[in-house]
């Protein structure tokens, strides 16, 4: 399922046309879900739910013991051990379902570990894309990583020397709180804006200029 509707992607695509229009520099946009499957976080915290229960289920023996003779006719007590090592299995597994949901990825997920996770997916996307790959060297590219609420602003070297790389930081600032708070598409449109406005002012447009990169935004798998 996409994360833009058509509309949006049309949208924004004009907007990067028109900020281009201005400029020599190639504007790329893309939104991902997530820049990484997180997989060991979340399988470290089923494995940490599973052996909390288990241990509760130890220490509770008794208790466990005593309620479940009383609900079952002939409760063979040799039994209980095994009960509770199905109880971690159980709950490790339900603690690794509830891991999948994005909001608990953001939990138990250190800022600095997905912080690093976006980076290296803009890095990729940046070069597998062709960002990286324009005549003048002049390609900037705005991704978005939605589990992350997290943007990037990446520019190759054509606008890099020209343009002081926290130029873009209040960009990348503004884009992620439109992020957050659900303004998805109309915060692209703005950081395209406002990267098309500075670009227009460094990096002159060539007479037989063509535009080489999709101004449709891209959703990388």
């Amino acid at each position: 399922m996409s994360i833009l509707t058509a509309e949006e992607k049309d949208l924004i695509s004009k907007a990067v046309e028109k900020a281009e229009s201005g400029t020599g520099a190639e504007i790329a946009t893309a939104v991902i879900r997530e820049s990484d499957d997180y997989g060991f976080n979340e399988m470290l915290f089923a494995l940490i739910g599973g052996f909390i229960v288990f241990n509760l289920a130890v220490l509770f023996g008794s208790s466990i013991e005593g309620a479940l003779s009383r609900l079952f006719w002939g409760f063979n007590p040799a039994i209980l051990p095994y009960l509770d090592g199905l109880a971690g299995i159980v709950s490790g597994a339900l603690f690794y379902a509830i891991a999948q949901l994005p909001a608990v990825d953001r939990l138990i997920v250190s800022r600095r570990k997905m912080d690093a996770a976006v980076q290296k997916r803009a890095l990729l996307h940046f070069i597998e894309s062709g960002v990286c790959n324009t005549i003048d060297r002049t390609g900037i590219l705005i991704f978005i990583s939605m589990l992350e609420k997290k943007a990037v602003i990446l520019a190759d070297h054509g606008i890099n020397e020209k343009v002081e790389p926290g130029t873009w930081d209040s960009i990348v600032h503004d884009l992620t709180e439109a992020i957050s708070g659900g303004h998805l598409a109309s915060g692209i449109v703005s950081s395209v804006e406002n990267c098309g406005n500075i670009l227009s002012r460094h990096i002159t447009r060539r007479k037989d200029d063509k535009d080489e990169l999709d101004n449709r935004p891209m959703e990388p798998s």
